[in-house]
């Protein structure tokens, strides 16, 4: 994925009610690597645990390449 994707995917994120699909646009912001890491770190406060999981697990993930 390109970074001209960020901010479709940020608008996307905010949008949707769905926490798995939120969880789902937090996979495809880790894909994206370091340019991503902001957005992720917003996800970090997202109401759902699960969300919070995975941005944090992307977080780890990009930070151990």
């Amino acid at each position: 994925m390109k970074p001209e994707a960020l901010p479709a995917l940020e608008k996307a994120f905010e949008e949707e009610s769905d926490a798995e699909v939120r969880g789902d646009l937090v996979g495809a912001l880790a894909r994206m690597g370091t340019e991503a890491v902001p957005l992720i770190t917003k996800c970090l406060d997202d109401r759902s645990f699960e969300v919070r999981g995975r941005a944090l697990g992307a977080l780890m993930e990009i930070g151990s390449d």
